[in-house]
Order: structure tokens, then sequence, then C-alpha cells
């Protein structure tokens, strides 16, 4: 097995493992979690040993996505995650600590790297030794047990900082300062998705998806007022078919 096989075979590992960490993923690429905007993983835009999902981040900022990135490099691996500008000029205003908070969000540690890339902003933690070292990825080519073990351990391990990255992202930026964020269950009956434009004139991130009964729900979030985001739906959704709006508390309702 060469250095590609191996590669794309820790990759396909992860996605699994990331979409089976979550019972209630589509099995579509994208998975969830209550209180983590969807990520999407991306198994087009690998190359040279770099894996990559990203989440849309409207609700702060429209038409935004944050991204997960993870570069597998024989004895070093690069995992971070990459902010547009304009969510972090936003959002300042509110937290004037916000660099600082989102640099020690996943670990307590400042990234190894940060780097302003232009319209957005890396940050990059590397790992080395143990089960990032080039032997443990060359072990990860065996075709055998020890070598199928090998690329088990790295892919749960990957899959477990990348959504323990996201997740602590997620959460640095929803609550950064004085934003007021506010949960709703959108419910539609024939219509599968949401119109693209919600994202945009409602300043929604869908949080979660599901279909019960004929009916299908999403748990979203929006920066709006009540007042605003009411009239913002009704606007979008009224044309196209029937659909109820309940604000909910996330966690003790969804």
């Amino acid at each position: 097995m060469d250095l590609q096989e191996i590669l794309k075979g820790v990759f396909t590992a992860t996605d699994e493992n990331l979409l089976r960490f979550n019972a209630n993923s589509a099995n579509d690429g994208t998975f969830f979690s209550s209180q983590r905007v969807p990520l999407t993983i991306k198994p087009d835009r690998r190359v040279n040993g770099v894996w990559t999902a990203e989440g849309d981040l409207s609700a702060l900022y429209v038409n935004t996505v944050g991204v997960i990135t993870v570069s597998l490099i024989p004895d070093m691996t690069k995992i971070g995650f990459i902010i547009p500008n304009a969510i972090i000029n936003e959002l300042v205003a509110y937290d004037y600590e916000l660099i600082q908070h989102l640099s020690t969000a996943f670990n307590g540690k400042t990234p190894d790297i940060i780097r302003d890339m232009g319209d957005k902003t890396l940050f990059d933690y590397i790992f080395s030794g143990g089960v990032y070292s080039a032997e443990w990825l060359l072990q990860c080519g065996e075709i055998s047990p020890k070598g199928k073990l090998a690329m088990a351990i790295l892919a749960y391990t990957l899959a477990g900082k990348i959504i323990f990255m996201w997740d602590s992202l997620c959460k640095t930026l929803f609550n950064a300062g004085s934003v007021i964020m506010t949960d709703w269950v959108i419910t539609t009956k024939g219509l599968k998705s949401l119109p693209q434009a919600i994202f945009t004139d409602a300043a929604v991130t869908i949080m979660n998806s599901n279909i019960t009964g004929g009916e299908v729900w999403h748990l979203v979030k929006t920066s709006l007022d009540d007042a605003e985001f009411c009239a913002s739906i009704d606007k979008l959704l009224s044309a196209v078919g029937e659909y109820t709006l309940k604000k909910v508390n996330p966690f003790l309702d969804a």
C-alpha cells in the first residue's frame, strides 16, 4: 500500500467515525450535534493528505462558513480551523478578547500557527510522535490485523480531535460577548429543504434536521430578534407551503 492509499484509508475511516459518533447523523457526509453547527465533509477537496470539512455560520455573519482542516504528514499532523475575518471583526465589538478566546478554545493552549490568510484566519495545531509518527503511519499500510488496528486508532483519534475542536469553536463564537443567539424549530410539510435565501434574509444557521411522520423539522439558530426573524421566515415560507415556528431552549426541548 503506497502513501496515497494509506492517507485515503485513514481519512475514509475518519469519516466513518465522525458519522458514527452522532446517532442522528444524515448519511450525506453531514454530522450533527444539538449544540454544534453541522459539519459537511468535503472528500472532493482531498489532495496531498489534506482533509477538509466546513460548517455554515450565517447566523453570525451572512454567507460565511467555518472550516476544519487536517494535514496528515509523516511525523507531523496539523489540525486547525479557519474563520472568516468578517465574523471576527463583527464579534470583536462585543468581545474584545475574542482572538484570545479563539486561540485557547480547543485545549487551553495557543495554536502553533496563527496565520492571516487575507479574508480569513487560520488557527493550526501541530501534533507529532506516538500515533502521529511516521512509524505509525507506515504501520497503517500493513495488510495485517496490526495494520488495521493502527489505522483504526489513528482515524478514531483524528475524529475525536475534529469534533472537540469544532465544538469548542462553535461555543466560543456563539457565546462571544453580548451577542444574543436564539433557537427555533421550523416545521414544514412537503418541503424537504429550506430555501437558500433563508441563510441571508433570516441570518439562519441550521443546527439539526429530521423527518417525523411526514413533517420535516429544522433546529436553527439566529441572531435576529424575534419579530424580525418571524417576519423574515413568513416572507420566505408562506408562499411555498405550510409551516410552524417554535422558539426553544435547545438544552431542554431539542
